[in-house]
């Protein structure tokens, strides 16, 4: 692929992805539902007033006490064009967190074939403290999290070790049950509060449990042609996730578009 047609295809999932922020967006403010940019959307309204250029969706975080209210109000105001992707709905989605996904799309990734169309996505935020010891929740929570992915995903850059734990998860079928560990997590685990925030369910992992007054209230910051609700003090929250030089664009080598074809459903 050219570097002329990446960017024209960049493009065309940006327009996508931020119609699909954008309806989100829309259904959060008309139900009272406060949320968040995280992680690299944070980063794009910030450093590039939009998306990076070779970021392929959006992210976004909802406190728990809203969460169950924002996929109960998404099953039944989302346009017929979109639908919700979420553990219990999906049979072949694993995650801890929700989709919305655009319909009439599928994508081609570099590392899986086509599954789903343009999708954000939106992850609980639940209350934790700052122990990061071995033994703490965040840790025990985290590896939870690390086996329900080794068990039910087959990645190709895994590694040997990853992959050695993947293929014995799945020849013990453990656990049997794709909710198994989120039961574990959800009911036991998440009791756990404190003065921090911590999105579980993140590709950070523990790196994203900051202090909770770096999310603070929401903020509107400027995205591309419209605008969305962000952390409160970016500053201290990018720099927490990505450390102090979250300003300086990383190398070429590492800015990777990870979507390889976009197609129109019939």
């Amino acid at each position: 692929m050219t570097n002329e047609s990446q960017i024209e295809l960049a493009q065309r999932v940006h327009k996508k992805v931020l119609r699909l922020g954008k309806i989100f967006h829309n259904i959060c403010i008309a139900n009272s539902i406060p949320y968040y940019m995280l992680g690299g959307t944070m980063l794009g309204a910030i450093r590039h007033k939009g998306f990076i250029p070779w970021d392929d969706d959006m992210d976004f975080g909802v406190e728990r006490e809203y969460f169950t209210k924002l996929v109960s109000v998404l099953q039944n105001q989302l346009p017929k064009d979109c639908r919700l992707i979420s553990k219990e709905n999906t049979r072949d989605f694993y995650g801890g967190f929700i989709k919305i996904e655009d319909r009439k799309t599928l994508v081609k990734e570099r590392l899986s074939e086509f599954k789903y169309g343009v999708t954000i996505d939106i992850f609980p935020l639940d209350k934790t403290n700052n122990n990061l010891s071995f033994f703490s929740y965040n840790r025990l929570i985290n590896t939870l999290y690390k086996i329900q992915n080794y068990r039910f995903h087959r990645l190709k850059d895994y590694g040997f070790l990853k992959n050695s734990i993947s293929r014995v998860l799945h020849l013990l079928h453990f656990p049997y049950n794709k909710q198994f560990i989120y039961n574990i997590i959800e009911k036991y685990l998440l009791k756990n509060k404190g003065e921090y925030l911590a999105n579980h369910y993140g590709a950070w992992g523990i790196r994203e449990i900051v202090n909770k007054s770096f999310v603070g209230k929401p903020e509107l910051y400027v995205f591309e042609d419209t605008e969305f609700f962000g952390v409160q003090e970016p500053e201290q929250y990018l720099t927490s996730l990505y450390g102090e030089r979250y300003m300086t664009l990383p190398p070429k080598e590492k800015r990777i578009f990870h979507i390889k074809e976009l197609k129109e459903r019939e």
